[in-house]
């Protein structure tokens, strides 16, 4: 094998709405509402730099397995 392509969020795979859907439910459960303004205004990577800044009480890794949870429940679109 000489080359291995990594996929950073939107190169090959146009996964904005799917992180949306998933990051809109975190924030549901802890009561909070992420908008899509916001999201896409605001959102960073790595994940939990968006996260310390609108979420700052919930662990990390609490947040990573969450959005691991969401993320694989959503289905892409067609």
């Amino acid at each position: 094998m000489k080359n291995i392509i990594f996929d950073w969020s939107g190169t090959l795979l146009n996964n904005h709405d799917l992180m949306y859907r998933s990051v809109k439910k975190i924030f549901a459960d802890y009561g909070e509402e992420c908008t899509y303004e916001m999201f896409c205004k605001e959102f960073k990577q790595p994940l939990y730099m968006f996260y310390q800044i609108h979420l700052p009480q919930v662990p990390e890794q609490e947040i990573k397995k969450k959005f691991v949870q969401y993320y694989s429940d959503e289905k892409m679109p067609e």
